[in-house]
């Protein structure tokens, strides 16, 4: 039985402690502060795996969970006590090789999922997400080992990116982490992509980028051109519809380390999809002729669903899944017609998790990366600091290099079946590069100029010598070459 219970204790304040014998003291939090208390943890908690199964990613939103292991006996009579939702994701099966009844802890105002119980044949275990963790002298220094969950992804999900660990599916004793089935999808079609959290409460779809998607207006996110910069290019004076890719066939997506994504989600990394309000529909009542798809409106989907808001700072709205805790939405008053979405609750009939035949992925930087260190210390900033550099690393390293990278922020800025691209170059006399130690310059052949091109996603339009050239021996001038590029 799936269900959700709320726990808030007469005149009771969040503060918890859990005895356990070998002492790691830690502390944890959520975004509100609802739910913030200091832990005594076992120093041997063992390593912590990443679960990319159906139900971790489709009850938070996220393309995975983690969870710092705190064994426990009689670890639900001491998680009643906090102001917390619980939503039961997984009854004992008979039969299984590992049954066990799994429960989900989430904040109910801000929806930061904080702790998860596994209670099995061989006992009760607590667990704590890691993004909560502020602090802590883990005597063991748990680190981020392995990636579980991995077949139910299709393409790999995160572990595209984070290669560094193994991929342990068939490990034993891990229990299945729910027990619903995965949602059902409509009929087969191109033109939407359905997306749910687990326990249903909030069922979405999303229709292909057409004409409306051109009209919001936003500043660039963060992972375009960072906040901290302070660049007066932000607030996207040219109007640029960066969230549109592909020649407009496709939404851009990326991931998020900001505190307070962290915060509100129980996780390090936050991943989003940057649609339009006009392309998001959510499932209403039936009108007694089958379900009725409506075009997003906060309101309608909260009077609907289990949908709930959370104000993280002044005019900045989030919202979560009061049934389960998946984080789901992300605007603001200032971009009111983009919304963010989680990419976690995507269900791509045709691709995987990361939903590649609708979504590119931003691959040139981690959206406020060098927040990882905010409101952390010790081991949890350690492990977290690993984590988003391993990530934001491999996937500069997919991108391509810095020219590649460079030219696909320049796409940005070039509107849909408009604009060109022009470069001039020196080139190479031979067919390598050429160092120059004198200036530090570096010459390259027509033939890297190109492939670096094809690289960054540009066609060659046209290319020519720049000629007249002034001969003065002994003097010999390099070559130059100039190239159009469009996307």
């Amino acid at each position: 039985m799936n269900n959700t219970q709320d726990h808030v204790p007469d005149g009771a304040k969040p503060e918890m402690t859990l005895e356990m014998p070998a002492m790691a003291q830690l502390q944890m939090t959520c975004h509100c502060g609802n739910v913030k208390h200091d832990l005594t943890g076992a120093a041997d908690a063992g390593d912590i795996a990443l679960c990319h199964c159906y139900g971790c990613r489709h009850s938070t939103g996220q393309l995975y969970a983690s969870y710092y292991k705190l064994k426990q006996k009689s670890a639900l009579p001491l998680l009643s006590s906090p102001a917390t939702s619980r939503y039961d994701s997984a009854e004992p099966q008979q039969g299984t090789t590992h049954p066990a009844a799994v429960s989900l802890y989430f904040c109910p105002t801000c929806g930061c999922h904080v702790f998860r119980t596994i209670a099995g044949p061989e006992g009760t275990s607590i667990e704590v997400a890691t993004g909560t963790l502020t602090d802590g002298n883990e005597l063991s220094a748990a680190k981020f080992a392995s990636h579980v969950g991995v077949d139910e992804t299709r393409d790999g999900g995160l572990t595209k990116w984070l290669g560094e660990l193994p991929i342990k599916n068939d490990v034993e004793g891990n229990a299945k982490h729910y027990s619903a089935e995965p949602a059902p999808r409509g009929p087969e079609s191109r033109e939407t992509l359905e997306a749910s959290c687990l326990c249903g409460g909030v069922a979405l779809r999303i229709t292909r980028p057409n004409a409306s998607s051109l009209k919001p207006h936003s500043g660039f996110a963060d992972m375009i051109i960072p906040f901290h910069t302070g660049d007066p290019a932000i607030k996207n004076p040219e109007d640029v519809k960066w969230w549109l890719r592909e020649n407009g066939t496709k939404y851009m997506a990326g991931l998020c380390a900001c505190q307070t994504c962290r915060l509100v989600s129980g996780f390090e990394l936050q991943s989003w999809a940057f649609v339009p309000r006009t392309s998001i529909e959510y499932r209403a009542d039936t009108d007694g002729n089958g379900v009725v798809w409506k075009v997003l409106d906060f309101e309608g989907l909260r009077a609907t669903g289990t949908l709930r808001g959370y104000e993280s700072s002044p005019g900045v709205m989030r919202e979560f899944c009061g049934g389960c805790g998946a984080t789901v939405f992300w605007h603001d008053r200032w971009r009111p017609e983009l919304i963010d979405v989680s990419v976690g609750l995507l269900q791509d009939s045709e691709g995987g998790v990361r939903a590649e035949g609708w979504l590119s992925w931003w691959m040139d930087r981690v959206s406020f990366a060098e927040d990882v260190v905010l409101g952390r210390d010790g081991v949890p900033l350690d492990r977290a600091r690993w984590l988003v550099e391993s990530v934001e690393k491999n996937m500069r390293a997919e991108g391509g290099g810095r020219e590649q990278r460079n030219l696909k922020l320049c796409k940005t800025v070039l509107k849909p079946g408009s604009g060109i691209i022009v470069i001039k170059e020196n080139l190479s006399t031979t067919d390598v590069d050429v160092f120059d130690d004198e200036d530090s310059s570096l010459v390259s052949p027509d033939a890297t100029f190109r492939r670096i091109f094809e690289e960054a996603g540009l066609s060659l339009v046209r290319t020519d010598l720049q000629r007249g050239f002034p001969e003065v021996p002994p003097v010999t001038l390099l070559p130059v070459r100039m190239y159009a590029l469009k996307p």
